[in-house]
């Protein structure tokens, strides 16, 4: 995986961090899954975990807001 703040292929650390993402301008707190660059310690944009977090994240608003 290429990292864009230090320009290297290097290895990349996940780590489980909490992370207040907002759902239809209510902020939901989850343990989501963040990439960092082994090399710069800097994180990086992962398509795959992101799109992991965000669906956790509504996961839990529908949780809240049931129909």
């Amino acid at each position: 995986m290429f990292c864009p703040n230090c320009y290297n292929y290097k290895d990349f650390e996940l780590r489980q961090e909490t992370e207040t993402i907002v759902v239809r301008g209510e902020p939901i707190e989850t343990i989501s899954t963040i990439t960092y660059c082994n090399h710069c310690g800097e994180k990086v944009w992962n398509d795959e975990y992101e799109d992991d977090n965000l669906l956790r994240a509504y996961s839990i608003y529908e949780s809240l807001h049931p129909h």
